[in-house]
């Protein structure tokens, strides 16, 4: 199973949206579970306009197992049933304190059976903002997907927030090494993580002074040359990833400038300057999309019978015949050009998104939802790229790790 948390700094980027699109086109081909994680008001109830028999509430105060809280698209909706691979897992529908937050031992129980769950992707979709609990939901070694939207600029910084919280996050678990006791006589490492811990105050806590993690290894360094704990800090940072989603794109230049552009900046400045970052793809701004939450069917599924219902009205032996007979207008054929130039597949999608605006041409976000979807499968089998993760690591897990990881290190 590929587990993919959808991410975002600020509220109204289109997170859920895009959340249940995405998990709807990888469901074209794959079994794919949609988790709504945004315990506290469950926007994917105000989306899919369906009975949720079972959600997050009779996991966590009926015993209900998480299997049982999986719901399916009804006859309503997909009265063919062309998503059979898909499912959802909503959250409560009202607030309800422990669940929006999280015990230990609920949080425990929960990432337990989701790895579990038999499916090929585990799509999550988070509440907005930046706490323990969405942290707790994140790979080390990559963010998952974060969107934004040139409609919110705030939420550009934000989600660079959200990077540097994450390592800071694996940082301070690594502090825990000689917690859990897994040093005993080994006080060279004591010593390191005194000096981790020291230096990582000091970072947290330089408020006016922007500091990235490329100054931390510098004063690691001047502590402790060539060093375990130093090197393990720099293989995270190193083969860290940063993926990101452009939501509601309508502009090319200006979303560049003014959203593209800060955000690799502030990566940059507060994370480090060797940290890798991806485009994963835009999905253009389009009514239809907005207008699917309105009739509580999703984009893709509305698309999907649209796309059906058409061919069904008209064969192309029956568009030949009309034509033949002058009863019809022969379809106008478009040119799309792409540039030859380009290098990689990214640099296509760009292409081709400024060929629509320039052209004039018809927005298509299925066509959007469907390319990064294929990237997400294309990523799964790649050695390079590691987007999301096969399971979801406790504290504990990610602790062993790391100390795994010191082990390899040193021999």
């Amino acid at each position: 199973m590929r587990v993919i948390p959808i991410s975002s700094g600020k509220g109204g980027v289109g997170k859920t949206t895009f959340a249940l699109n995405l998990a709807l086109s990888l469901s074209k081909h794959h079994k794919t579970i949609l988790l709504d994680l945004d315990t506290g008001t469950s926007s994917l109830r105000h989306f899919v306009d369906l009975p949720f028999e079972n959600d997050l509430f009779h996991f966590f105060k009926k015993d209900i197992s998480l299997k049982s809280c999986l719901t399916k698209l009804d006859k309503n909706i997909d009265p063919e049933n062309l998503f059979s691979n898909f499912s959802m897992i909503a959250s409560p529908k009202n607030f309800i304190h422990d669940i929006v937050n999280f015990s230990k031992d609920n949080k425990i129980k929960l990432i337990r059976s989701l790895n579990k769950l038999d499916a090929d992707y585990l799509i999550i979709d988070h509440k907005a903002g930046l706490d323990d609990d969405i942290l707790d939901f994140l790979p080390t070694g990559n963010t998952g997907i974060l969107i934004f939207t040139p409609k919110i600029k705030a939420a550009t910084l934000s989600a660079a927030e959200m990077v540097k919280a994450s390592l800071l996050r694996v940082f301070n678990l690594l502090l825990n090494l000689d917690k859990y006791g897994k040093f005993s006589k080994e006080t060279m490492y004591k010593r390191e993580l005194s000096a981790l811990e020291n230096i990582l105050l000091d970072f947290e806590s330089s408020y006016d002074e922007e500091q990235n993690f490329d100054d931390l290894i510098v004063k690691l360094e001047g502590v402790h040359k060539d060093r375990f704990i130093i090197q393990i800090v720099k293989n995270y940072l190193k083969n860290y990833k940063v993926y990101f989603v452009l939501n509601q794109f309508n502009d090319v230049k200006e979303s560049t400038k003014d959203i593209i552009n800060p955000f690799i900046d502030k990566i940059y400045k507060s994370v480090s300057a060797n940290i890798s970052i991806t485009n994963l793809g835009w999905i253009m701004d389009e009514r239809m999309v907005e207008k699917s939450a309105e009739y509580g069917i999703p984009y893709m599924v509305m698309k999907r019978y649209q796309e059906k219902k058409k061919s069904l009205i008209k064969n192309d032996w029956e568009i030949d015949l009309m034509e033949s007979l002058g009863l019809a207008q022969p379809k106008k054929k478009t040119e799309r050009i792409v540039k030859k130039t380009a290098t990689n597949e990214m640099d296509r999608q760009l292409d081709l998104l400024k060929d629509m605006i320039t052209d004039d041409k018809e927005n298509d976000p299925e066509q959007n939802f469907n390319y990064i979807a294929d990237r997400i499968k294309m990523m799964g089998k790649s050695s390079i790229h590691d987007l999301g993760m096969k399971v979801i690591q406790s504290k504990e897990d990610i602790i062993n790790r790391l100390f795994f990881a010191l082990k390899k290190s040193k021999k």
